[in-house]
């Protein structure tokens, strides 16, 4: 049962610029990145023997896909979701199963396309991954999306798409509108603090989703609406507010 609610709770992410791209959970071998890269330590194993350095011992780090320098999320927690608190912090208890060092199968990762210091704007990529020995490598069953962010020079930084949509997992996907990722580079830029993803969940997107504990509309419902999506000065939506952080990995 716990496996189930952590599946369905865990907040797989679809990020898509319209609908673009689905992440979730593949529990296949990473056969294809594990096979080239022990190639690489058989070599450097070899080269190891003919001078006995014994460089077998210091060979920790394995098999990472993702660039230089990468962050994977190790605290996610729900500031608002469900009226009911005892709710969210059921929710948040799944959600640390889903972070290292608990779990080697659903994980967040942070994949900037290079240094971000000194940068006005930077591209990243962003979503599920898997863990291998001790690096961790997109899951190979998801397509990480990419998104652009702004920088300055504190740190702080903020998706720059005013449209996108990040689908959760439910057991079925509920679209997060006008969904922004954001948070700020430690000094060092080895952590990622104040992270928070937000956006607002459509009250019509809700009707007819059944979760293991519901209808989600109805879970919802206590809560007063307080996002207008539309424009049209009515409240449709329901605010939304997932904070984490994150520590470089590479």
């Amino acid at each position: 049962m716990n496996r189930l609610l952590l599946l369905l709770l865990s907040l797989l992410f679809t990020l898509s610029l319209g609908c673009q791209g689905l992440l979730f959970i593949d529990m296949g071998d990473d056969d294809d990145i594990t096979d080239d890269d022990d190639d690489d330590i058989v070599d450097d194993d070899d080269t190891a023997d003919d001078d006995d350095t014994g460089d077998d011992d210091t060979e920790e780090l394995c098999c990472s896909d993702c660039d230089y320098p990468a962050f994977v999320f190790d605290s996610l927690s729900l500031a608002t979701m469900l009226e009911e608190q005892l709710y969210n912090e059921f929710l948040n208890d799944l959600l640390v199963d889903a972070l290292p060092p608990d779990s080697e199968e659903v994980i967040l990762l942070f994949d900037p396309d290079g240094e971000v210091e000194g940068e006005d704007m930077f591209n990243s990529a962003f979503g599920v991954g898997i863990k291998t020995e001790d690096l961790w490598s997109w899951d190979q069953g998801g397509n990480p999306a990419n998104l652009t962010y702004m920088l300055d020079g504190q740190g702080n930084f903020i998706s720059t798409d005013p449209d996108l949509t990040l689908q959760l997992a439910f057991g079925v996907t509920v679209p997060l509108r006008y969904a922004h990722i954001e948070g700020r580079f430690t000094p060092d830029f080895q952590e990622i603090v104040n992270g928070a993803i937000t956006g607002a969940i459509r009250e019509a997107d809700t009707e007819d989703i059944e979760t293991s504990f519901g209808n989600l509309h109805e879970l919802m419902d206590g809560r007063p609406l307080d996002e207008d999506t539309t424009g049209d000065g009515q409240p449709d939506a329901w605010s939304f507010e997932l904070n984490f952080t994150a520590f470089q990995f590479l």
